[in-house]
């Protein structure tokens, strides 16, 4: 495989789980009736990646 179709392989499994999670944190907020920040710690997030899925939570508004 060329190193571009590695890359866009990569970037396409990266956003399919950025996505995956994005909508467990949706799930559990609504089913669970959490925060973001319980849903994040829920799902262990770290403090780096809890800032960047509420930037995209913010963007789905």
């Amino acid at each position: 495989m060329c190193n571009l179709s590695k890359g866009i392989e990569e970037n396409a499994m990266y956003r399919g789980m950025q996505q995956a999670t994005l909508s467990s944190i949706r799930n559990l907020m609504v089913s669970l009736n959490m925060t973001e920040d319980q849903a994040m710690a829920a799902l262990q997030l770290s403090d780096t990646d809890k800032e960047k899925y509420r930037e995209l939570l913010r963007q789905e508004q």
